[in-house]
């Protein structure tokens, strides 16, 4: 199967199996296989997931982030003869640059250390990190247009991440 990131920055694909999540068994290769996060959100080349839909059935929910090839075999009771396999071929990938530009919103820097966040088209949560992983902010911001003052912090090199329901974005900033 072919996948195409360009119009978005991940991939999901979701997968039913005709079997109980207790017999049913798989395993990834290519990339790093992640898992998800508080915010259902792949934290590496891919995230595989399974849940039990009902008693009868598995689903099996794939999220791609990097361009690559992925394979993806299950397992029925562990037995050979009930084994399929897919291969997913990510063509596009999610840089930082083209995730803010799917998520359609505008972070900067002015002159006077304020960080401004514009134009989020949903309610977010915002964490900033010093270089040593201390978080110095956090905070809900559902406005179209943000300000941060950040003059009262040292000179030097920041960490902005931002999350809502559906992605989440990290950058680097440096403070004057």
């Amino acid at each position: 199967i072919e996948l195409n990131n360009e119009n978005a920055c991940f991939t999901d694909i979701i997968l039913l199996i005709n079997s109980s999540n207790e017999s049913f068994s798989w395993e990834g290769s290519g990339g790093i296989i992640g898992e998800l996060d508080e915010f259902e959100l792949c934290n590496a080349d891919w995230c595989i997931e399974s849940f039990a839909y009902d008693p009868n059935y598995s689903e099996i929910y794939l999220s791609f982030i990097n361009e690559g090839t992925y394979v993806l075999n299950t397992f029925i009771n562990e037995c050979p003869e009930l084994t399929n396999t897919i291969t997913f071929n990510v063509v596009e990938n999610c840089s930082s640059a083209n995730l803010e530009t799917h998520l359609n919103f505008q972070m900067f820097l002015d002159a006077n250390n304020n960080l401004n966040i514009n134009n989020l088209e949903q309610p977010s949560s915002l964490e900033i990190y010093n270089t040593i992983g201390k978080k110095l902010i956090e905070s809900n911001i559902n406005k179209k247009n943000n300000l941060i003052q950040l003059n009262q912090y040292s000179k030097g090199i920041y960490t902005i991440q931002i999350h809502n329901e559906n992605s989440s974005f990290s950058k680097k900033i440096y403070i004057n």
